[in-house]
C-alpha cells in the first residue's frame, strides 16, 4: 500500500510532466513558424533585390512574375552568351533552383523565357515534421502478476487423508472382527458410537488422527490456502512496484526542468507573438503601407482592401492584393522597408511587368502582387480544425 500511494505521487507527477512537454512542443513549433516567416520575407527580400539591382542591365527583362513555387522571366538578352550568364546566375543563388529555358513557338530574336523552380518553403510541411508527440511514461512495461496455484497442495493432502482413512478402515477390521473371515462392514458395525470408551485404544487414537487430519485439510483447503496465495500475489506486486520506482523516480526528476523550459517557451512565444495578433488594425496597417509607397515614388492603383482570413493549423494570414507602378529598385526597396513593420508580412505571387503605354513610361513598371498578413490562429477555428484533422485520421 505505501509503494502504490508513492507510484500514485509519481504518476500525477509524470502526468504533469507529459502535459508540459507537449505544450512546450506545440508552443515551440509555433516559434519555428514565426521564424520561418520571418526567414521567408527575408529571402523574398533577396529575390526582389537580385531581380531589380543584380542582373546584367544588358538584358532587357519585360516580365518577371511567381505563381506557387516557380519563377517565370521574360525578356530579350543581346547575345547566347549573356543568356547563358543569366541561367548560370538563377542556378548558383541560394533561392532558385534547376532553371529551364523554354522554347516558344515563334521566338523572336534574342527572345528568351526561363523557368525556375523556387526552393520549396518549409512552411508548408512544418505542421507534419514538429506536431507535438504524446510522451509516453518511461518507466518499464507493467507485466500481470502470475497467480500462484496452490490446489496441488490441497489435493496432496486431499489424498493423504484418503489414505488416512483406508488405514483406519483397516485396522479397524483387523482389531474388532469377531471371528475368523468377518467382513470389514461386520468390524465397523460392531463398534458401538454411544459408548466410545470400549473401543480398542488402537482405534480411538486412529479415529482422533483421521479427525485432525480432515480437520488439517479443511484449514487448509478453505483458510491457509486462499491466504497464502493472497500473501503469494501481494509480494509479487509489491516486487513489481519496487522494480516500477526507481524508473518513475527518475522521469519526475526532470519535472522542475520541464517546468522551466515551458516558461522560457512561453515568454519567448509572448515576444514573438506580438507581430502575429489576432486581429489586424487595418487602418494602421494601410496607412504604414501607403506612406512606404509614396516615400519610395510608387504610385498606388487601387486603394487596399484585406480579404477574408484563411485559418492554417499553426498560424492565419489575410490577403492584401496590391497593384503598384515605379521602378523596380523603387519596388525592391519598398519591400525591404516592409520588415520593419510591427505586424509581420510576406510577399505571395506576384507580377512585375514593363509598362507599354508611352503616357505611363515614366512609372516604368506595374507590379501586381499579394501581401499576405500574418495573423495567431483564432483558437475555436484552430480548435475545430484539430478537431476535424483527428477525425480524419481515425
Amino acid at each position: 500500500s505505501l509503494l502504490q500511494q508513492q507510484i500514485a505521487v509519481l504518476d500525477k507527477a509524470l502526468a504533469e510532466s507529459r502535459q508540459l512537454q507537449e505544450k512546450t512542443a506545440e508552443g515551440l513549433a509555433r516559434l519555428r513558424v514565426i521564424e520561418l516567416l520571418q526567414q521567408r520575407q527575408a529571402e523574398d527580400a533577396r529575390l526582389l533585390r537580385y531581380l531589380a539591382r543584380e542582373i546584367s542591365p544588358a538584358i532587357q527583362l519585360a516580365k518577371i512574375g511567381r505563381n506557387g513555387n516557380t519563377l517565370l522571366l521574360q525578356g530579350s538578352a543581346p547575345s547566347r552568351a549573356q543568356l547563358m550568364q543569366l541561367l548560370r546566375g538563377l542556378e548558383a543563388g541560394s533561392f532558385t533552383d534547376a532553371p529551364v529555358l523554354l522554347e516558344s513557338a515563334q521566338p523572336a530574336p534574342g527572345a528568351f523565357k526561363i523557368a525556375a523552380n523556387l526552393l520549396p518553403s518549409q512552411i508548408a510541411s512544418l505542421a507534419n515534421q514538429v506536431r507535438p508527440k504524446k510522451t509516453s511514461d518511461s518507466a518499464p512495461e507493467e507485466s500481470a502478476p502470475t497467480e500462484i496455484e496452490s490446489d496441488a497442495t490441497g489435493m496432496a493432502w486431499l489424498a493423504i487423508g484418503l489414505l488416512a482413512l483406508a488405514a483406519l478402515a483397516l485396522g479397524i477390521w483387523r482389531r474388532c472382527r469377531p471371528r475368523q473371515g468377518a467382513s470389514l462392514f461386520a468390524a465397523i458395525n460392531a463398534l458401538d458410537p454411544k459408548q466410545v470408551g470400549t473401543w480398542p485404544r488402537s482405534v480411538r487414537l486412529l479415529v482422533l488422527a483421521e479427525l485432525a487430519l480432515f480437520a488439517s485439510c479443511f484449514a487448509w483447503l478453505f483458510a491457509i490456502g486462499p491466504a497464502l496465495e493472497e500473501l503469494d500475489h501481494q509480494r509479487q506486486n509489491a516486487l513489481q512496484l519496487q522494480q516500477t520506482l526507481p524508473a518513475k523516480q527518475q522521469a519526475v526528476a526532470n519535472l522542475d526542468a520541464d517546468r522551466a523550459r515551458f516558461v522560457a517557451m512561453e515568454q519567448k512565444l509572448a515576444t514573438s507573438m506580438q507581430r502575429l495578433p489576432l486581429k489586424i488594425d487595418e487602418a494602421q496597417l494601410f496607412a504604414a503601407i501607403e506612406a512606404l509607397a509614396q516615400a519610395h515614388g510608387l504610385a498606388m492603383a487601387t486603394p487596399l482592401a484585406a480579404l477574408p482570413p484563411v485559418q492554417e493549423e499553426l498560424y492565419a494570414s489575410r490577403d492584401l492584393p496590391l497593384q503598384l507602378s515605379g521602378s523596380p529598385v523603387a519596388i525592391q526597396t519598398f519591400f525591404a522597408d516592409l520588415q520593419r513593420l510591427p505586424q509581420l508580412v510576406v510577399l505571395g505571387d506576384f507580377e512585375l511587368a514593363r509598362l507599354a503605354h508611352a503616357e505611363q513610361a515614366g512609372k516604368g513598371w506595374r507590379f501586381d502582387a499579394t501581401l499576405r498578413a500574418l495573423l495567431a490562429p483564432d483558437p475555436a477555428q484552430a480548435a475545430k480544425q484539430k478537431k476535424n484533422s483527428k477525425g480524419r485520421k481515425a
